[in-house]
């Protein structure tokens, strides 16, 4: 990446960008020491005492990043984090922030409290969020975009210029299991934000525009997104994250997925949501279970199967973790064994086994990293019934055995 900045260019584009922006500025060195910062005020954080072990909480996991990365901690705050890398060598990091996009209500300043169990003087938690510069997303974009410039003279492609804190993992259907069919009641809650930005969101998964998803799900901040809990943060978005399914799954169904598909996805983000207790992990969530919606609308309107075929992906789509054979989903569509095996294979492109396979070997490798199932146990489940078959199959299609699977992604849990 090429050079890094001596100390007096560092001190120099600190300096700017905090008179310029009124952003805090902090230079960390490869330690995660803090070297030089321009801050406003050194109020005491009130949820954590040591504040660069706050810093490190929340740059950790970028660390391999070479652009700049947007991240929101715990605690509400948000930060934009440039690294600092000599010849392919991390030897620091620049950090904006903390800031915020708007001042907190005061619930959701009560449920921060409750949630981290913090019994101190509410006063002291007031002062240090009223002591945080207020900047716009879009602000603190191009504060950082500029100190990437200043450094290493390049400017930032706008596809690639920000890693999101959200898009730091593999972006897959967090689902743990699909045969599901008890349905959750939901509760049709009011968004506060603007529903001309709300009614676009769910058009955009209506017509399986999954490109146009993460855009607009960006626009809408979410301090304006109400609070559905006035004594837990946790809670408050849990409860918006049922809210936007409840709808994104209305939706979907009027984009044409088949409505048994469109709950049984309901269902299980919504238990896999009961499952989360923090809020990261609750906003990954949240933005997998609409795109998953946009996506499986997307197939639905591309995948113009016929009748026969269009029942047997619904069919092994509920039935994953139940035997399924020829004979049987030929007895389900009414037709010749023979000739429905033609059909699927005709229309699209794989044999019936195969996809059956395939979408096994899928729902597994969902279970290798969401859940501590032994792999043996996750193979039964799905009907491989020796191992070393599952092993085999499961190498076919992924590329790697279940195992080396399981150590190379389940980090990301």
């Amino acid at each position: 990446m090429g050079h890094a900045p001596n100390l007096c260019d560092m001190e120099y584009i600190g300096e700017l960008i905090f008179e310029s922006f009124r952003v805090p500025v902090i230079w960390l060195n490869d330690s995660g020491n803090i070297v030089h910062e321009w801050i406003m005020d050194h109020s005491v954080h009130p949820f954590h005492a040591a504040r660069e072990e706050h810093l490190a909480q929340a740059i950790r996991q970028h660390e391999a990043s070479d652009h700049p990365v947007l991240i929101t901690s715990a605690y509400l705050e948000h930060f934009a984090f440039i690294p600092l890398k000599e010849q392919e060598r991390r030897t620091g990091s620049v950090v904006l922030g903390p800031i915020l996009f708007a001042r907190l209500s005061d619930e959701t300043l009560s449920g921060l409290m409750n949630d981290f169990r913090v019994f101190t003087d509410k006063k002291a938690a007031v002062r240090y969020y009223e002591s945080l510069p207020v900047l716009s997303k879009q602000a603190l974009m191009n504060a950082a975009k500029m100190v990437y410039y200043m450094i290493y003279r390049k400017r930032l492609h706008p596809e690639i210029a920000f890693t999101n804190e959200h898009h730091s993992g593999p972006l897959s259907n967090h689902i743990e299991h699909a045969d599901i069919t008890i349905a959750k009641r939901r509760q049709n809650i009011l968004l506060h934000h603007d529903p001309v930005v709300e009614k676009k969101l769910y058009h955009v998964i209506k017509e399986g525009r999954t490109n146009e998803l993460e855009t607009v799900w960006d626009s809408i901040p979410e301090e304006e997104l109400g609070v559905l809990s006035k004594t837990s943060h946790i809670r408050s978005q849990k409860n918006l994250t049922i809210a936007m399914i409840t709808l994104a799954t209305r939706y979907a169904m009027e984009g044409g997925l088949h409505p048994e598909i469109a709950y049984t996805l309901s269902d299980i983000f919504i238990q896999r949501l009961e499952e989360l207790h923090d809020r990261q992990a609750i906003d990954r969530l949240r933005r997998e279970a609409l795109r998953a919606f946009a996506e499986r609308v997307n197939e639905a309107r591309n995948q113009q199967y016929s009748k026969p075929v269009t029942m047997c992906i619904h069919y092994i789509f509920n039935h994953l973790y139940e035997e399924i054979t020829l004979p049987l989903l030929a007895e389900r569509c009414n037709k010749n064994p023979s000739y429905l095996s033609a059909l699927f294979k005709k229309e699209t492109g794989v044999a019936l086994s195969e996809y059956i396979q395939r979408t096994r070997i899928e729902e597994a490798k969902k279970l290798l990293t969401l859940t501590d199932r032994p792999i043996a146990e996750i193979g039964t489940l799905l009907n491989f019934h020796e191992q070393s078959y599952f092993t085999k199959i499961f190498k076919k299609f992924a590329g790697v055995t279940p195992k080396q699977y399981r150590n190379k992604y389940s980090s990301a849990r």
